[in-house]
């Protein structure tokens, strides 16, 4: 739980900041509802889940007396734990409006809800495997569904950049290692797709160095640094950056070999100082190809 937290916390650090406007310009929703669709059942489901995982949303006094005085300001813990109940309140409203906007058929007008209240809806679904669940099984399909695709693509990038974000910490901060193990791949492997197939290069090349640092911080496994290496060298390949794509592939095979004269000759580190050597070859002969 101390570890969730922490994940809570740096939630609330986040939505602090928000316009709260919105969400008190709202007629209130009605609320609990009866589902009429799969997708709401799965909503409300979530939202059980999540309860389960987090408990009531209230404010801890331990979080109160940490988040006061922050940055050097005057405010104190009772103004803290009023700021952060209006944000509650808040939350809950905008949470309850958006399923019921699904529940009632309007998936456009629940999609622009989301839009412009989105540090305030996640909040809603605080645990990072939980949100995943709804980025991935929910709202995505909604996005695809009710906007074009390049906005909906925009969008699903920042949902899935705060997830790879929050996973990364909850992996480093759980003793729950293989489960956010499996979750942080999950989530790397879409955001990585989401930058390949909008031209995000750079962003792809950040988030290959972000990964390995997290699963270094955690894991002691030899795969991590080459396969880094690796994604690294064909995104350099896309940018047509022949000679750094080659720089790296040469490390990978360098590695490769420290691990095979330090005892780790398999069958599996053979395979891979093949494959790397033949990916070094076709570098070499598209670089030579180009200079003729």
């Amino acid at each position: 739980m101390k570890q969730l937290t922490l994940i809570f916390a740096s939630l609330l650090v986040m939505v602090c900041g928000v316009n709260r406007s919105q969400a008190q310009t709202l007629e209130k929703t009605p609320w609990p509802i009866e589902p009429h669709t799969e997708r709401v059942e799965f909503l409300l489901l979530l939202d059980s889940i999540n309860f389960e995982f987090m408990g009531e949303r209230s404010v801890d006094p331990m979080l109160a007396e940490a988040m006061a005085g922050i940055d050097g300001s005057t405010t104190t813990a009772d103004e803290v734990t009023g700021m952060l109940q209006e944000v509650y309140t808040d939350v809950d409203e905008l949470w309850h409006r958006f399923v019921w906007l699904c529940n009632e058929e309007r998936e456009r007008e629940a999609v622009e809800l989301y839009r412009d209240n989105m540090p305030m809806i996640e909040l809603a679904l605080s645990h990072s495997r939980v949100r995943l669940k709804f980025h991935d099984e929910i709202l995505g399909f909604m996005a695809y569904d009710n906007l074009p695709r390049h906005e909906a693509q925009q969008l699903m990038i920042e949902c899935f950049r705060f997830d790879f974000m929050m996973m990364g910490i909850a992996y480093m901060n759980t003793c729950d290692h293989e489960q956010y193990c499996e979750s942080y791949e999950y989530v790397y492997y879409i955001l990585d797709t989401l930058y390949e197939e909008t031209g995000h290069y750079e962003e792809m090349l950040s988030i290959i160095d972000n990964w390995a640092n997290v699963r270094n911080a955690v894991d002691d496994d030899p795969k991590v640094d080459l396969l880094a290496l690796a994604n690294k060298a064909y995104v350099y390949n896309v940018l047509g950056d022949i000679d750094m794509e080659l720089s790296l592939l040469l490390q990978a095979k360098e590695y490769v070999e420290k691990l095979i004269a330090a005892g780790e000759d398999s069958e599996t580190t053979r395979d891979w100082l093949t494959q790397i050597n033949e990916l070094i070859d076709s570098a070499k002969q598209e670089r030579d190809s180009k200079a003729a």
